[in-house]
C-alpha cells in the first residue's frame, strides 16, 4: 500500500478509536506495517475488528490488526469454484517483446509465475514487478518490451 493509503488507514483507526492518539513514531512503525498489505484488505479487516469484541481495545492494537488483514486476504484469494489459491503455480504476468531489430525477437513470449495463489500479490504489485522486468529485458536483450497480464 502506498503511503497516502496508509495515512487513511491511519486516520480511520484514529476515528473509530478516538482515544488512541499515537505519537509520531508510532505513525511511522504503523505506516512501516501497513505498506506491506493492500489497502482493500486493510480497510475491511479494521472494520471488522472494530465490530468484533477487539472493539472494546482502548486503542488499535497492530498484532489483532494485522492478523486480521491476513485472514481477509486469505478469504478473498479462492478461484472461481471457491477452491483456494494455494497449492499451485499462478501465472502472475508475462512479457513479451513488441519491436526489435532483430526480427527473431519480435513475439518472444516469458511467463512468470508466483509458487502460489497466496503469493500472487496484489494487481498494483505484479504490474510494479512486470514492469521492472520488463525494463530489465529492454536492458538486456533490447527492442521494446509489453507487460502482460492476466
Amino acid at each position: 500500500m502506498y503511503r497516502q493509503e496508509c495515512e487513511q488507514i491511519i486516520k480511520k483507526l484514529m476515528a473509530l478509536w478516538p482515544d488512541w492518539r499515537p505519537a509520531d513514531e508510532e505513525v511511522v512503525e504503523w505506516q512501516r506495517k501497513l505498506s506491506q498489505y493492500d489497502f482493500n484488505f486493510a480497510a475491511q479487516a479494521i472494520s471488522e475488528v472494530f465490530h468484533s469484541q477487539e472493539r472494546r481495545l482502548k486503542k488499535p492494537v497492530s498484532k489483532v490488526i494485522t492478523d486480521k488483514i491476513a485472514e481477509v486476504a486469505h478469504r478473498k484469494q479462492r478461484d472461481e469454484n471457491g477452491n483456494y489459491l494455494s497449492d499451485k503455480p499462478v501465472l502472475a504476468y508475462s512479457v513479451r517483446c513488441v519491436n526489435h531489430s532483430d526480427e527473431r525477437y519480435i513475439d518472444r513470449m516469458y511467463d512468470f509465475y508466483a509458487p502460489t495463489g497466496r503469493q500472487l500479490g496484489t494487481q498494483q504489485q505484479r504490474e510494479n514487478r512486470a514492469v521492472k522486468v520488463a525494463q530489465g529485458y529492454k536492458g538486456l536483450y533490447g527492442g521494446d518490451w509489453a507487460v502482460v497480464l492476466d
